[in-house]
C-alpha cells in the first residue's frame, strides 16, 4: 500500500492510510460496493501488520508490534520507572526522511517503505499522537461493527447477480 507520490512515506504516514481507510469505509456504506470495503480492511490490515516489514504499528496487536513509541509517558525502553503503551496505541509509521538521529543511524539507506525502527527515539517515525490515533480508532470500530464476528475477508462480499 503506497501511502504518498511517488513512493514518498512523509511523517506520520500511517495517519494517511487510517485516514484513507475511513473514507474508503465511508464510500463502501454509501455505494454499498465491496471494493470499498477491502480497502478499508487492507488499510486496517497494513496498519496490523500487513506491510513490507510484517510489523504491527499498532502496540499490543500481532506477532512483531510497537513496543517502544516516542512518548514521553509510555518510555519504559528509557526507564523502567515508565510504563510501556498501552494496547492500541499506532506509532507515525514510515518515513523516508529520516528525520532523528536514531532513523538515521539504524536504518539508514532503507527504502521507502521500510524506513521505520520501533525505538523510543527514534521520533521522526515512532511518535504517537492523538491525530494518528483518533482515525486508528474509528477504523477499528468500523470493522468490528461491519464484522459482527466474521472475518473481515467475508465483508461486503459481492452478491451473486438475481435472476431477472
Amino acid at each position: 500500500m503506497q501511502v504518498g507520490a511517488d513512493s514518498n512515506y512523509p511523517w506520520g504516514s500511517n495517519s494517511f492510510v487510517a485516514n484513507n481507510g475511513i473514507i474508503l469505509a465511508l464510500a463502501a456504506d454509501i455505494s454499498k460496493k465491496s471494493e470499498y470495503a477491502q480497502g478499508a480492511i487492507q488499510a486496517m490490515d497494513y496498519l496490523l501488520g500487513v506491510n513490507p516489514l510484517g510489523f504491527s504499528y499498532v502496540s499490543g496487536y500481532g506477532t512483531r508490534y510497537l513496543q517502544n513509541p516516542h512518548h514521553r509517558f509510555w518510555a519504559h525502553q528509557k526507564s523502567g520507572r515508565c510504563p510501556s503503551p498501552p494496547p492500541g496505541v499506532l506509532a507515525g509509521g514510515p518515513n523516508s526522511k529520516l528525520v532523528d538521529p536514531k532513523s538515521q543511524h539504524r536504518i539508514s539507506g532503507c527504502a521507502p517503505e521500510r524506513c521505520y525502527t520501533d525505538d523510543v527515539d527514534a521520533y521522526g517515525v515512532n511518535e504517537v499522537a492523538i491525530n494518528w490515533n483518533a482515525p486508528l480508532a474509528w477504523l477499528a470500530a468500523w470493522v468490528d461493527e461491519r464484522g459482527q464476528g466474521k472475518p473481515t475477508r467475508d465483508l461486503w462480499k459481492p452478491q451473486a447477480a438475481k435472476a431477472e
